[in-house]
This record gives structure tokens, sequence and C-alpha cells, in this order.
């Protein structure tokens, strides 16, 4: 590839052709482009050296091709860029460096590649990303410290993978996330220590996975969340404790809206505490999105005892009367 005399072109659309190499300097000439359009070839190696001189480009495509791997420093030219489109593509592994000199870049693509964990130093160089994609690999640990180099992040979508560990403060130092969607993986259970550093964390959504349990403690780093998902797993109750350190407004979605689809059964005689917070208006969900129950016919029929009651098997209440004699 040569693009001598082209030092005015802005954009380079080269997309759906058959590319299979980038080599070094490929773009030397073209010092002003903007937008370098790449994808839908099958470019399966990028040279380092492959951007040098690309100090103003903004918009990088190179989605739909054969790329298994990233050289460490490859994008270092590239600081002006800022987004980064690499879906739909073969990497199995992010090597530390490989995003290095990124710093410009506000969201990155990563989704539908072969992705099967996230590691210390994956992310490294890419210091004011807001937006990151990696749903649909096949991710299934990420490790401590992770994300610590995305400190400006504030939507991770790590959807439809196979997360089934999510080691101690493996999102430590993203102190700016405000949306995790770990929606349709396998996660069995929850640890205080998974969430630690998430504090400005609004909203979590954790449906479709096959979480069997919440206990107190698992959401205690939490202290901004504002709307949580949990239909589609294997709960059938939930404590008081669980919500302790959890801000009021929740909107909280326990059971799905489909009467059909696999769900949550909830023992809702052990949700009372949640129906005097629903009824105050502390944790609402949305219209028909009640808790289906396995000991109640439905969640509106749920009649829990006041203060002082107490109930016989089944629910039904027993009235104390005392007779005293003098």
């Amino acid at each position: 590839m040569s693009f001598k005399g082209l030092y005015q072109l802005d954009k380079l659309d080269l997309s759906v052709n058959k590319i299979s190499r980038i080599p070094v300097k490929a773009f030397i000439h073209a010092k002003n482009m903007s937008e370098l359009r790449l994808e839908r070839n099958i470019v399966s190696w990028i040279e380092d050296g492959a951007f040098n001189g690309l100090r103003k480009l903004k918009h990088l495509y190179l989605y739909d091709n054969w790329i298994n791997i990233i050289a460490p420093n490859v994008f270092s030219p590239l600081g002006s860029v800022t987004e980064l489109w690499l879906h739909n593509n073969m990497l199995s592994d992010i090597d530390r460096g490989a995003f290095y000199g990124l710093s410009g870049v506000r969201e990155l693509w990563l989704h539908n590649n072969l992705l099967t964990s996230i590691d210390e130093g994956s992310f490294y160089g890419l210091d004011n990303l807001k937006v990151l994609w990696l749903k649909d690999n096949q991710i299934a640990k990420i490790s401590t410290d992770a994300f610590k180099d995305l400190v400006s992040c504030v939507h991770l979508w790590l959807h439809n993978n196979s997360i089934a560990t999510i080691e101690k403060g493996a999102f430590r130092g993203m102190d700016s996330l405000k949306h995790l969607s770990l929606v349709d993986n396998v996660l069995s259970r929850l640890k205080k220590s998974m969430f630690e550093g998430l504090h400005s964390l609004t909203h979590l959504m954790l449906h479709n996975n096959t979480l069997n349990e919440i206990r107190p403690g698992d959401l205690d780093h939490l202290t901004a969340l504002q709307w949580l998902s949990l239909q589609g797993n294997y709960l059938t109750s939930l404590e008081a404790k669980v919500f302790e350190k959890v801000p009021r407004h929740l909107n909280l979605t326990l059971s799905s809206k489909n009467l059909t689809e696999s769900d949550n059964i909830w023992k809702c005689r052990s949700l009372c505490w949640l129906q005097k917070e629903n009824s105050t208006g502390n944790i609402t969900w949305s219209k028909g999105f009640n808790p289906k129950c396995s000991d109640v016919k439905r969640w509106s029929k749920l009649d829990c005892p006041e203060p002082g009651e107490r109930t016989l098997l089944g629910g039904k209440r027993l009235w104390c009367v005392v007779l005293c004699c003098v």
C-alpha cells in the first residue's frame, strides 16, 4: 500500500477487500487523515509501525477481520483516536501493552471475539476510555485488578459470556463506573469482594445467571446502587440485611414478566420486609414484574402480619387473647 502525495486526504475507505496484512509505515504519507476504514477484509497481522504518521486519526475501523493478536505498542502512534472498532475478530488474548498509546480512545468495541479471560494489564493505556464492549466472547474468569487502568470507564458490557469466576478486586480502580452488565453468564454466587471499588455504580444487571443465594454483605460496596436486575436465576429468598447498605430508592427486578420463562420462584412469605419497602416506595419494580411465588397464589395475595402478630404454618394469622383476672 502506498499513499504518496495524499497529504490532504481526510478519509480513506479500504473496507471489503482482501487485505491480509498491514505493513510498516503503510499510511506514513497520509498525515492529515481523520478516518480509516479497514473493516471486512482478511487482516490477520498488523506490523509494528503500521500506523506511524497518523497523528490526526480519530476513527479506526478494524472489525470483521481475522486479527488474532495485537502486538504491544502497535497502536502507540494513535494518540488522537477516539473510537476503535475491533469486534468480530479472532482475538483470544489481550497482552499488556496492546492498547498502549490510545489515551484518547473513548469507546472500544471488542465484542464477538474469542477472549476467555481478562487479566491485569489488559487495558493499560486506556486512561480516558468511557465505554467498553466485551459481550459475546468466551470469558470465563476475570482476574484481580483486570480493569484497574480504566479509571474513567462509565459503561462496561460483559453480557453473554461464560463468566463463572470474578476474583477479589476485579473491578478495583473503576471509580467512575456506573453501568455494569453481567447478564447471561454462569455466576452461581456473589462475594462482597467482587464489587470492591464500585462505589459509583448505579446500575447492576445480573439477570439470567445461575445465582441460588445472595448473602448479607455481598452488596455492601454498592453504596450508590439505584437499579438491580436479578430475574432469571435460581433464587428463592432474600434477607432484608442484603440491602442494608444499598440506598433507597432502589429499582429491583426479581422476576421476569413472562410467566413461562425459567425464573426465580420465591418463598414470598419470607419477603414480607420487601412488601413493606415496596408499599412505601423505597424499593419498586416495573408494572407486571411482581415476584413469582411458590407459597402464595400471587404476590398481590401476600398477606403479611402486622408487627406483634404471629402466624400459623400456612400463613394464617394467630390472634392471642389474654384474659387477666384480678
